[in-house]
């Protein structure tokens, strides 16, 4: 079997990609149900050996039993939980009740929950994944991210509904660093440019931080923390959104924002008028006050329908895509009541050794180094809708910022993560290099890789 294909079993056509995707479960939607905390070593003595106030904790191995089983590619999707908030608001005629929607849209999406404090995998370079949602019109949203850099670790990530007119593109930086005495934080360092194309009107999007409290003593829990902010240029607009933690004393600022909407002067950047006040909780109610108006409500994300992502099955993805890169170590996390973590670690350690082959991972210098190429993003200068400046972002490839025409090309993202070839060799995807990692890093594959290992060697 050639190591460019793509899966054992294929369709004939990209087109009917879609009609396999499958949906996400429904006890996963907006977190995942009725799952239970698997017994797990003390984590006291890792954290004393291992960690420093400051330090970057993307060059510290994280205990398995803080992980997820998935990567932070899908993660980030799942932040786009309620797609459909988005398909009319380029239709909006008013810039200030469009600004608002985005607002509404953009609170919507942090509620997804996980028992504890967990961590996605972190994404190898050259991963992709993909995923669209449906929606009543017959029209879908597309999610496309791929891991363009490894140091520092820089996702990219492209969103889509082109019958609605909506494109955004974003580059997401996750710095992570311990902070005494016993939190961390993963840093959201980047930004998303969202584009309603009819309008030519481009907003420009910052994120918060997570923190993860109490890693020693107390109970172990997962906050959103520090200020992000929502800037359209052509309109004039901005919302800042503070992000409220749990106080010494009390708990009413536990998952609460605040946050204010209001005109720009000329300079793009200087107050000019308040507009509204925004109060409540991210994962509950919030609420919407205009400038010397009443209060209403603004949001309640119980009242909202999570929309299921769809995504192909593991046959059928890719040797680059997410879940087919990651199954082993997530199927070895999905074990309950007791997960054997060692073998999390040995799954988990298997598949970063084998990205440690590629060429963009050898010493600089030397006759086997070679630059990484990014398969679809690649870096453009543009404004920082903050500061005023130029910056450099990953952006999409591919995006198209003209109004909607019936008669372009559809892009589908299934296709495009899926057909990657697999340049590192070895077995399409499901232990890449197996034997030669063995061989020179003493990685004990396991029953899982081992059986692939005899599957592919049989074809």
């Amino acid at each position: 079997m050639s190591s460019s294909s793509s899966s054992s079993t294929n369709v004939s056509t990209d087109s009917q990609l879609y009609e396999l995707a499958i949906p996400d479960a429904d006890n996963t939607l907006g977190g995942i149900k009725d799952d239970t905390q698997p017994e797990h070593p003390s984590v006291i003595g890792h954290l004393v050996k291992s960690l420093m106030p400051g330090q970057d904790l993307t060059r510290v191995t994280i205990p398995p039993f803080f992980l997820e089983p998935r990567s932070l590619l899908e993660r980030m999707g799942d932040m786009l939980m309620h797609p459909d908030l988005l398909l009319n608001i380029s239709e909006i005629t008013n810039p200030i009740e469009r600004m608002t929607n985005i607002v509404k849209w953009y609170l919507s999406g942090w509620h997804y929950k996980t028992l504890g404090v967990k961590k996605p995998f972190n994404p190898v370079i050259g991963e992709t994944f993909a995923c669209y949602w449906k929606h009543n019109d017959g029209s879908r949203s597309q999610f496309f991210a791929e891991q363009v850099l490894h140091r520092p670790p820089i996702s990219a990530i492209y969103f889509e509904n082109r019958p609605h007119n909506v494109v955004a593109s974003a580059h997401v930086w996750t710095r992570s660093q311990f902070s005494a005495p016993q939190t961390t934080k993963s840093i959201l360092d980047g930004a998303c440019v969202l584009t309603l194309t009819n309008l030519n009107e481009e907003y420009y999007i910052t994120f918060p931080t997570y923190y993860a409290h109490n890693l020693i003593l107390g109970t172990l829990r997962m906050e959103i923390g520090d200020t992000a902010h929502i800037i359209c240029r052509k309109t004039n607009l901005r919302c800042d959104i503070h992000f409220q933690q749990r106080s010494m004393w009390s708990d009413a600022a536990l998952n609460g924002i605040e946050g204010h909407i209001y005109s720009l002067n000329k300079d793009g950047i200087s107050k000019h008028e308040d507009l509204f006040h925004l109060t409540g909780h991210w994962d509950r109610e919030i609420f919407i006050t205009p400038t010397k108006g009443k209060q209403t409500l603004f949001l309640n994300v119980a009242e909202l329908k999570v929309a299921p992502k769809y995504v192909l099955p593991l046959d059928q993805q890719g040797p680059w895509e997410s879940r087919r890169l990651w199954q082993y170590a997530a199927s070895e996390l999905a074990q309950r009541p007791t997960v054997d973590w060692d073998a999390v670690d040995r799954e988990k350690g298997q598949l970063e050794e084998e990205q440690r082959l590629l060429a963009c991972h050898a010493k600089h210098g030397s006759a086997e180094y070679a630059d990484w190429v990014t398969k679809k993003f690649h870096k453009k200068e543009i404004i920082d809708a903050v500061t005023g400046h130029n910056r450099e972002m990953f952006i999409f490839d591919d995006i198209v910022t003209k109004p909607y025409s019936k008669d372009e090309p559809i892009l589908n993202v299934l296709a495009l993560s899926r057909n990657f070839p697999d340049v590192r060799g070895g077995l399409n995807g499901n232990g890449a290099n197996a034997e030669v990692v063995q061989a020179t890093k003493s990685i004990t594959l396991s029953s899982r890789r081992s059986a692939d290992l005899s599957k592919f060697k049989n074809e």
